[in-house]
């Protein structure tokens, strides 16, 4: 629960550091940033976090750092998509994170342990020897 706790204060820690520098320029940009976990509330490093302009379909990728955690900064205002995966997890989309200007976006997303589907083909003919 602490270790919880301490992430949601980086998270909003560092959404108000990378906003700052952004106000004071006209507020015409924010910040989106998050956490992503899995279903026991573990921290998931290194699961890549896409994000979506809905308006603008221009997209930017990162990834999470090993505290989970993961920051966009100076995102234009408006309606995004952002969708986290990583292998051996299904993958998380979330619609609709508004970002407006000079308010952050604060996203989590939960990642569950996803179906490993594996197909094998095997294939033979066999071959007619004449002795």
């Amino acid at each position: 629960m602490a270790r919880r706790l301490l992430l949601a204060v980086f998270s909003l820690f560092l959404t108000l550091f990378l906003v700052t520098p952004a106000a004071g320029q006209g507020g015409v940009t924010s910040t989106i940033s998050g956490v992503v976990t899995d279903n026991t509330g573990a921290v998931v490093p290194g699961a890549s976090v896409v994000l979506v302009h809905k308006a603008t379909g221009v997209s930017q990728e990162s990834a999470t750092n090993s505290d989970g955690t993961f920051a966009f900064p100076s995102m234009s205002p408006g309606n995004y998509t952002v969708t986290v995966s990583l292998t051996g997890f299904r993958t998380v989309v979330i619609e609709n994170v508004v970002v407006t200007s000079g308010s952050p976006a604060n996203v989590r997303a939960t990642l569950e342990v996803g179906g490993l589907t594996e197909q094998v083909t095997v294939s033979s003919t066999s071959e007619i020897v004449q002795t």
